[in-house]
């Protein structure tokens, strides 16, 4: 509610909207550089800027937010896309509610360790509790606090002062992290050092598992033109194999197929063939492509064989595929 009076009472005193974010932009980056000799101070906007409460930094992030853009909106319209505004805000809102799990948790650790009332007992129980409601939702990947190494530390904290309960701990654990990595399989390929890493080593069935979704994930590829076009151009993804094999299983039919259909696959088609053309790994679909596009520069369709022969010997003609 805050946020929306902020926004309305700004919106009220200003012509341009953009101009008050663009000014404040400036203002925050002359005081970031320390640079404030340069900048021109406006005194309405300052008084303006003075509505929103928080530091420099927040009052930027906030009305550069998906939030503020929607408020904004709403004051100058009276319409909001209802959808799109939940979208944005449910996000926030939970981040928010975790947080306040975070500190609780925090709170009770400070506790444990200060508190000569506070049996170690009762901090078990407390812990567990939370944990235990919360889930794999209390490990978000890439968050300051909530990051996967946070749930590790507080399950091997329960597991060293509860040994009786110290297998259910570990098997919780791993059923939270199985959930974890299917669901952030992007940042499992592409986390700070060690964290995924640590995920991992928790347990041996967890390296299984994450191989298996990674598998399963691939598997999924070839069932949508658009996942096949990353598998085509994933450069972030070394594993050539599996790409190579997920691949392969497209048939000259369908390929012909997605050509004819797709435009971006065929455009695709082409860089892949450029940059993989003679690799051995992608020797199948190599293969099946070239063969389903030199059959269309064959074709009765003067527009299909003119496009197929141009990528064809535009290919040939810089060694990336092999003449026949």
């Amino acid at each position: 509610m805050g946020s929306i009076i902020e926004i309305a009472a700004i919106n009220a005193q200003v012509s341009s909207f953009s101009d008050f974010i663009e000014y404040v932009c400036k203002r925050s980056l002359s005081l970031e550089l320390e640079e404030t000799d340069k900048f021109i101070e406006d005194k309405r906007f300052e008084e303006l800027l003075s509505l929103i409460d928080g530091d420099d930094f927040s009052r930027v992030y906030f009305l550069q937010s998906d939030v503020a853009s929607e408020l904004i909106k709403y004051c100058q319209t009276s319409l909001v896309n209802e959808e799109s505004f939940i979208r944005i805000v449910e996000p926030k809102v939970e981040n928010r509610r975790l947080y306040s799990v975070y500190k609780d948790i925090d709170a009770k650790k400070s506790k444990n360790s200060y508190d000569m009332s506070y049996r170690i007992e009762e901090y078990v129980s407390d812990l567990w509790q939370i944990l235990e409601k919360e889930r794999y939702g209390i490990i978000v990947a890439g968050d300051k606090y909530l990051h996967p190494d946070f749930f590790l530390y507080y399950i091997q904290q329960l597991k060293e002062l509860d040994d009786t309960n110290k297998e259910k701990y570990h098997d919780f654990a791993i059923e939270c992290l199985k959930e974890f990595i299917q669901n952030n399989l992007d940042w499992m390929k592409g986390g700070r050092p060690g964290e995924p890493k640590n995920v991992l080593e928790f347990d041996v069935r967890l390296s299984d598992y994450y191989d298996k979704c990674i598998e399963n994930n691939h598997q999924e590829a070839v069932n949508s033109i658009e996942k096949i076009i990353i598998l085509m151009c994933d450069e972030e993804n070394y594993d050539y194999d599996q790409r190579a094999k997920h691949l392969s299983q497209l048939s000259q039919k369908e390929i012909k197929q997605h050509i004819l259909d797709n435009a971006e696959y065929f455009k695709e088609v082409d860089g892949f063939l450029y940059s993989y053309g003679h690799r051995t790994e992608f020797a199948i679909y190599v293969k099946n492509v070239v063969s389903v596009l030199r059959e269309l520069s064959q074709s009765k369709n003067k527009n299909h064989a003119h496009k197929a022969l141009d990528m064809v010997d535009f290919l040939e003609k810089n060694n990336k595929i092999s003449k026949p």
